[in-house]
């Protein structure tokens, strides 16, 4: 009592979002699964109650609730006090018919006269529904849950172990959800304890409320939140005359509508309530298909499926009140639409509900959609995302990037990467970011850790590809020491190209870890590349499978200046005995501008190239000679070497890029050059003397000649 009466901070409210247990397993367990739920109230009756909520409005607060319930759903009521008066106020009961619900009600109307307790027994009050729900577990499904009203910290002996114990419990059961409302904090170590206690172990969320004045609206907060085929708005509307309230379209796929006046502190009621048509629900004509309560806290009416009116069409409502000040009335859908998340990959395949693992630091690829009761894809959703950390991203579902097929109800897009480890709750509503009271939404829970990510590799002159030559780039996923990599498969590969169109990479194993693929760009300008990879491994935290998502650019020069070089020369070059290689070069300038070419040398250590630029003059074909200086240390009898053109900014393309130039040294061309002095000279004498030989005959006297 004392602890609980130094800590008092708003309201929290503390969501299991995550089902683990998928249906089908509950079916192979031989356990009945249907769609209707169980619900425990924990009711706060201790002492502090008396300062942080005099009026008993976490009473009205529980019989809202009840109202709020189907007719084949079972509510169970717990009075959390102190040692003796911490009890169940009744088991597991059908409500729905006006006489159930208004026996419960009495019930819990009941407590105005009980005293309050000096202690919180929460550790005992959570054994006691957990109970309730066990006792009807031959018909279970995922939508029991327990919804814990309190304004502080358990008290009393053995009472924070009991928690933990509890919380315990519910988590073997994993689909089991708790929704806890915590009432009037005042210190930061209450919605600490909460957090850590009850929420992160079950995958709860916290809300906060500063009075006892918000626990109505907290209450449809949690029904809402209860399915995600519910959505809870509020609208505020003009007293005193008929106004528009909402207008539902057939696409919403309603299945069942309900208005809350939260009277607060003005005293209104509500006159009129129109159906499309004009049909005016609050007539007795229908009361025996529209549900309704009045309670001096709140008035409600409940339009079930199979009531006389419809629900297409347009809502309207006139609300009584003295003074002028608007009417706020709070609208709860409810829709044959149930949102799914095929992407991330939930722990339980089979379970939408479960966790979800995605790498820390890496954009997270969701993949959203609604499908209705025949199980089939919805499209015209527009759903958004985000989480606590991000804004609204709108998913597409048109085909494109990562989008694997358009039009068919599956929406895609990327969130913000996650940079801290830890659990992260990422909201989806449908149709999101509307004026329209009619939606649905649900908050899934992603573990972002430290997993196996893929490293994307483009050739070294990823920045300029060449255009229409084939280049390869090559994807790397590994196993890890405490990760063991077990299945990779890619869900998306593209390239956008410059023109918007998307091109499909056709990705292959090359070895374990290793993947590789080939792209020919076919014209100039910039190329996206995108990979998505589902990956499935065996770490710490047992088998998982998650998305990982990577992207690169690089461009291609747009067509225009073309440089085209050629050798000088058909056999290899001698360098000479100062390591000095001349290497004689055509070179043809299509360029309309003074152009430089650079040049570099590979595959001679420290080598020098002479000159390393050369100007080209606009339209020119012009022969030039560069030299290669070879270092003293480096003068192999043969070999090659290569030179590599470049252009500064990629001005300009460039045919003949890379040359290939094979060499010899000056001394292997010694004895080769003696032998062809030689030769030249033995020819020249011997043509030296025959040469000498004719003149002599032909100086001699002529009857030498004759005789000869």
């Amino acid at each position: 009592m004392a602890l609980k009466s130094r800590m008092s901070v708003a309201l929290i409210l503390m969501i299991l979002a995550c089902s683990f247990m998928p249906a089908s397993q509950a079916q192979a367990q031989g356990e009945e699964i249907d769609g209707r739920s169980d619900i425990v109230l924990i009711i706060d009756h201790s002492g502090s109650m008396e300062e942080n909520d005099p009026q008993f409005l976490r009473l009205a607060a529980a019989k809202l609730f009840i109202d709020l319930a189907d007719p084949d759903d079972r509510i169970g009521i717990v009075v959390m006090s102190g040692t003796g008066a911490t009890r169940k106020l009744n088991s597991l009961s059908l409500v729905g018919s006006p006489e159930a619900n208004k026996q419960l009600k009495q019930q819990i109307d009941a407590l105005r006269n009980e005293p309050m307790g000096e202690e919180t027994h929460m550790g005992t009050a959570l054994n006691i529904a957990y109970d309730l729900l066990e006792a009807k577990s031959g018909r279970s499904n995922p939508h029991q849950f327990v919804v814990m009203l309190s304004d502080g910290l358990p008290t009393g002996d053995g009472q924070v172990d009991l928690v933990e114990g509890a919380t315990a419990r519910f988590q073997i059961r994993r689909y089991w959800k708790i929704f806890s409302i915590a009432l009037a904090f005042k210190a930061k170590e209450g919605p600490a304890y909460l957090q850590q206690a009850i929420a992160e172990p079950t995958g709860g969320e916290v809300f906060i409320a500063n009075n006892a004045d918000e626990l109505l609206d907290r209450y449809l907060d949690v029904y809402a939140r209860a399915g995600d085929n519910r959505f809870v708005d509020r609208v505020e509307v003009t007293p005193n005359m008929l106004a528009s309230l909402v207008s539902v379209e057939a696409a919403q796929q309603p299945t069942q509508m309900t208005f809350v006046l939260l009277r607060g502190n003005i005293n209104g009621r509500i006159r009129g309530l129109h159906a499309p048509g004009g049909l005016d629900v609050v007539k007795p004509y229908y009361q025996n298909t529209v549900y309704r309560s009045d309670e001096p806290e709140y008035e409600l009416y409940k339009v079930p499926p199979g009531a006389q009116v419809g629900f297409i069409g347009n809502w309207e409502i006139n609300v009584a009140q003295q003074d002028t000040a608007p009417a706020t009335i709070a609208i709860l859908s409810r829709s044959g639409l149930h949102i799914r998340m095929p992407s991330p990959t939930p722990l339980w395949p089979e379970s939408d509900s479960s966790l979800r693992y995605s790498p820390v630091g890496r954009p997270l690829l969701i993949t959203v959609g609604a499908k209705d009761i025949q199980n089939r894809w919805v499209t015209q959703m527009s759903p958004v995302v985000r989480s606590t950390e991000t804004e609204w991203v709108t998913l597409t579902d048109n085909g494109r990037d990562y989008d694997v097929a358009g039009n068919d109800g599956r929406y895609t897009g990327l969130l913000p990467p996650f940079m801290e480890e830890g659990d992260h709750t990422v909201q989806v509503e449908m149709p999101g970011q509307r004026n329209e009271p009619v939606h649905i939404r649900n908050d899934y829970t992603i573990r972002v850790t430290s997993l196996p990510t893929m490293t994307l590799t483009l050739p070294d002159s990823a920045s300029t590809l060449p255009l229409e030559k084939s280049f390869t780039g090559v994807l790397d996923i590994q196993s890890r020491a405490d990760f063991q990599i077990e299945d990779v498969a890619f869900t998306a590969a593209f390239v956008e190209r410059p023109d918007g169109v998307l091109d499909t990479l056709a990705i292959r194993p090359i070895e374990d870890g290793r993947f590789q693929f080939e792209y020919v760009p076919q014209f100039g300008g910039s190329y996206r590349m995108g990979i998505a990879a589902e990956v499935q491994g065996t770490g710490p935290m047992g088998i998982v499978r998650y998305v990982d998502y990577t992207e690169a650019t690089a461009s291609v020069p747009e067509e225009g200046p073309t440089v085209l070089i050629q050798t000088g020369f058909t056999n290899p070059l001698v360098y000479n005995n100062k390591g000095a290689l001349n290497i004689p070069l055509y070179i043809g300038s299509w360029s309309t501008k003074r152009e430089y070419l650079q040049i570099q040398v590979d595959g001679i250590p420290e080598g020098q190239v002479i000159p390393n630029e050369l100007p080209l003059e606009p339209n020119e074909t012009i022969r030039r000679t560069v030299t290669i200086h070879l270092p003293e240390d480096f003068r192999p009898n043969e070999g090659e070497l290569q030179l590599i053109f470049t252009s500064p900014e990629q001005r300009f393309a460039i045919e003949g890029s890379t040359m290939t130039v094979p060499f010899v040294a000056y001394s292997n061309m010694f004895i080769p050059i003696l032998i062809g002095v030689g030769v030249v000279l033995v020819i020249g004498t011997f043509l030296f003397i025959r040469r000498k030989g004719k003149r002599r005959f032909a100086s001699a006297p002529t009857t030498l000649r004759r005789a000869a």
